[in-house]
């Protein structure tokens, strides 16, 4: 029997896709990091101070009331004192007064979920029957 001429391999460099998630080796690392933009030290620090503005935190705050749901928007109101009204605003359309009012509410909710968690551990973790008599 005659074997087939085996044909010599050529090795080309390997193009990965782009990263997603965390990197699973050193080879992914210096993948991203040789393929990255590079930007001046000027913009870095611009681009770490933005992180730190008014309006990054508003814009996540922003983010998380446009997520919840009716209800959660509902009992967040109701603790700031707000009206019903306030539940359908869009975070945008609050005064300067109205979102003050909001941040107290988180804050007394906090305080509530704080009591409960350091007398009978997370809040996550209880049951319906451990408010039984």
């Amino acid at each position: 029997m005659s074997q087939p001429a085996l044909k010599p391999q050529t090795h080309s460099a390997e193009v990965r896709p782009f990263l997603r998630g965390q990197p699973k080796s050193v080879a992914d690392v210096h993948v991203v990091t040789t393929n990255a933009p590079k930007k001046s030290a000027l913009e870095s620090i611009a681009a770490a101070k933005s992180l730190f503005s008014h309006e990054h935190k508003r814009n996540k705050l922003k983010l998380v009331y446009c997520s919840l749901a009716e209800e959660q928007r509902r009992m967040l109101c109701f603790c700031a004192g707000l009206k019903q009204q306030h539940v359908s605003m869009s975070f945008d359309d609050f005064t300067q007064e109205e979102a003050a009012q909001i941040a107290t509410g988180l804050k007394m909710m906090a305080g509530v979920v704080t009591r409960f968690e350091n007398m009978a551990g997370p809040v996550s973790h209880l049951k319906p029957a451990s408010f039984y008599r």
